[in-house]
């Protein structure tokens, strides 16, 4: 409770952790200090980010839209531009990044502590705190898998509505077109309101509970000696970079790890996310799951999909290992004060992150 009393403190006075900022820098400078004083081997993981994904997004969502009012001029190129864009949007969207690539203009950090060389544990947590916008409004926030499905329908109309212009020119596939477009049209301007006028949440849940939850974990294995390797991600909130780059780096040592992920824990009902995904639907592993539910069998979990956005665990099940997450969640299955000013240490249950802290514990003691 003390190491908890003391994170939150921490949280407290640093405020906001945009990706890539001097406050993420800051913070996972304090967080290197912490595992060298539980006695853990550390190493300092850099790598190019996204400030933030407002931008690619409003450059994806602005050529679709081009490619409909195009569509009276010319018949070829909107279509083979449409083509372009929604593969590697939905590879975007399926965390391989591609187009976001071109706008990595800051440097972020992963913070590794190591028990072991090659881990049989690995958890991660990300640092970074998120800028919020109107499509968190507590008044107006809805599911995001619902927000997911009306944009990514979107952009398949306006491919499907280009090949159609193309195979047979009619008029009508630009006025159908006029539909998809308004709605791609409503999400540029919402995301340019988000960057211009919108602050950044205090990131309280969102993930210092995910942070306090790891913390308080390693220092337990690591007085157990139990092999194992915590990470602290940065660039999360902008693009999952941070899980990116330590798959790029050290997946060969990560194949036949368990990797378990801790996201938004501190408010809500602890829930084992069983499927993760943006477009592409990705499952967690048979023995995964086993392996939690053995661990959690005293413990009041939820187990159910967690759909709409990635987490840095999306990174490694996207990619085949054998990965997953915790999260806590409200009764509609969102997280609570979600990317919103709300979203501050006071409301963490300390309750519930003791209880997400004996899972990841319990979790290392059972496959030692």
């Amino acid at each position: 409770m003390e190491l908890i009393e003391e994170i939150i403190f921490k949280l407290k006075n640093i405020g906001p952790r945009p990706t890539g900022s001097d406050k993420e820098k800051e913070f996972s400078k304090w967080i290197e200090d912490k595992l060298k004083s539980f006695g853990l081997d550390t190493e300092v993981q850099n790598f190019k980010v996204v400030p933030t994904y407002s931008y690619p997004y409003i450059i994806i969502w602005g050529l679709l839209v081009f490619s409909i009012f195009f569509m009276p001029v010319n018949r070829f190129l909107p279509f083979f531009l449409s083509l372009v864009i929604v593969f590697l949007e939905f590879r975007e969207l399926d965390t391989f990044h591609n187009i976001t690539n071109l706008f990595r203009t800051r440097v972020s950090t992963n913070v590794i502590g190591k028990n072991s060389d090659k881990p049989r544990l690995v958890i991660m947590a990300h640092m970074d705190s998120a800028r919020t916008s109107i499509f968190f409004h507590p008044k107006y926030v809805t599911s995001p898998r619902t927000s997911m499905l009306l944009t990514t329908g979107s952009s398949l109309a306006v491919l499907i509505l280009t090949l159609l212009n193309l195979i047979f020119p009619l008029r009508l596939w630009f006025y159908i077109g006029l539909i998809p477009s308004l709605y791609l049209l409503f999400l540029i301007a919402a995301h340019i309101h988000r960057e211009l006028f919108m602050g950044f949440s205090p990131g309280g849940n969102d993930n210092g509970s995910g942070v306090i939850t790891a913390l308080c974990s390693a220092k337990i294995l690591r007085e157990e000696d139990i092999p194992f390797w915590v990470v602290f991600t940065g660039g999360e909130e902008s693009g999952t970079y941070g899980a990116e780059a330590l798959e790029k780096e050290y997946g060969e040592k990560l194949k036949d790890a368990f990797i378990l992920n801790l996201d938004n824990l501190g408010i809500g009902r602890l829930t084992i996310a069983i499927e993760e995904g943006m477009w592409k639907i990705f499952k967690v592993k048979k023995d995964w799951l086993n392996v939690i539910k053995n661990c959690t069998s005293d413990i009041d979990v939820n187990f159910r999909p967690y759909l709409g956005l990635s987490t840095d665990a999306t990174i490694f099940l996207a990619r085949d290992y054998n990965a997953g997450t915790i999260i806590a969640l409200d009764k509609r299955g969102f997280p609570v004060n979600w990317h919103w000013y709300t979203d501050s240490v006071e409301f963490l249950d300390k309750k519930i992150l003791t209880d997400a802290i004996n899972i990841v514990t319990n979790v290392g003691r059972y496959i030692k």
